[in-house]
């Protein structure tokens, strides 16, 4: 506690929110891969059928992190957000 101010930070796992999503909505399964690029970066991209668009599929990528979890991490919310 700094000068009487309480700061109370909550972390979301969007990985694990967006899994729930996708179970409850009884949505057709993602598919995540997550590659490792040049200088130790990593992206993540996450794959997801789209209704509106007939037969389609939607690919939606993070930006390139240093670390995998946080490409994970990107991309679900990403991919929420999309949804």
């Amino acid at each position: 506690m700094e000068n009487g101010n309480a700061t109370n930070v909550i972390k979301t796992s969007f990985k694990n929110l967006l899994i729930e999503i996708v179970d409850k909505f009884h949505m057709a399964p993602l598919v995540c891969e997550s590659d490792q690029m040049v200088g130790q970066r990593f992206q993540t991209s996450v794959e997801i059928h789209d209704n509106v668009v007939e037969g389609g599929k939607i690919e939606l990528y993070s930006s390139c992190t240093k670390k995998k979890i946080e490409a994970e991490q990107k991309a679900a919310k990403i991919t929420i957000e999309h949804l």
